[in-house]
């Protein structure tokens, strides 16, 4: 096979890797956040949910693995770091999965399609146009439109009381988590020019706000039932979520592998404690 024959193989392949896709599949639970068991089509909803939420955030993943594409040093991380620009394909690409999302939604509710809107909308201005991910802040919190909506994608009729509940605590372990990202990407953001919220406030400073971020989490809990386990669960965020990740945080900070292992298990312990008060608060 001559060389020009396997570049035009291996494009397809880059653009695939791009999607990043075992970066984001856990996210695909979030949608039954949403499940209204009661409902006629909830399970049906919540599995539309799922579909919409895989094409947003292959969408989202795509293009920020273009975008970044000439500040990424590592192919591990972004399969386009190296070899030539993504060509048409890849924004075909682009179209499909955005106009794919849309179409799902659109046999939901209202409500849902304004989430997959706003959802494609914030992964936009985050990674191109206006580029905010570059913004300290404002970058970081436009996660929270990137991702915690996802919650909402599921519903089949009407969003369920402990819904909003559910969207708080995730908004809050995620932009904890994103404070860790931004520790471990640090040398790739400064090479990019990217004036992200750690690299504008520095680590210790970014470790005070993800404490308050913990703290926040674990009032939103404590006042979100009156029954004995909510003050259990408040007190668990207040020592995990307000201590001991502030603390980690505040110490690898500076060394972004380590960085890099410190979000890895933050994301398990937000996953342990999202799916124990789902529990909880259908129950």
């Amino acid at each position: 096979m001559s060389v020009e024959a396997e570049g035009a193989l291996a494009r397809p392949a880059r653009v695939f890797g791009a999607l990043r896709i075992r970066h984001w599949v856990h996210f695909l639970v979030l949608p039954f956040a949403g499940l209204e068991p009661s409902a006629p089509q909830g399970l049906g909803a919540a599995l539309r949910g799922v579909g919409i939420a895989f094409f947003v955030l292959a969408f989202g993943y795509l293009l920020n693995s273009i975008a970044d594409r000439s500040m990424d040093r590592s192919v591990a991380k972004n399969p386009l770091a190296v070899g030539p620009a993504p060509g048409a394909h890849a924004h075909a690409l682009l179209l499909l999965l955005a106009a794919s999302a849309v179409g799902l939604s659109f046999a939901a509710p209202p409500v849902v399609v304004v989430a997959t809107l706003v959802c494609l909308l914030s992964g936009l201005v985050y990674s191109v146009g206006p580029r905010l991910k570059g913004l300290p802040v404002v970058g970081i919190f436009l996660n929270v439109t990137n991702f915690a909506l996802f919650r909402w994608v599921g519903v089949a009729a009407h969003p369920g009381p402990s819904l909003p509940t559910f969207t708080i605590v995730f908004s809050l372990l995620l932009v904890q988590n994103q404070l860790l990202h931004e520790a471990a990407d640090r040398e790739d953001d400064a090479r990019g020019g990217l004036a992200t919220t750690v690299r504008s406030l520095g680590v210790p400073a970014a470790s005070v706000a993800s404490a308050g971020l913990g703290l926040t989490l674990a009032l939103s809990v404590a006042v979100s039932d009156g029954a004995a386990w909510a003050a259990w669960a408040a007190w668990a965020a207040v020592v995990v979520f307000g201590g001991l990740f502030p603390w980690l945080l505040s110490r690898v900070g500076a060394t972004p592998r380590a960085a890099v292992r410190v979000r890895i298990a933050h994301r398990f312990a937000s996953a342990a404690f999202g799916a124990l008060l789902f529990v909880l608060l259908r129950a």
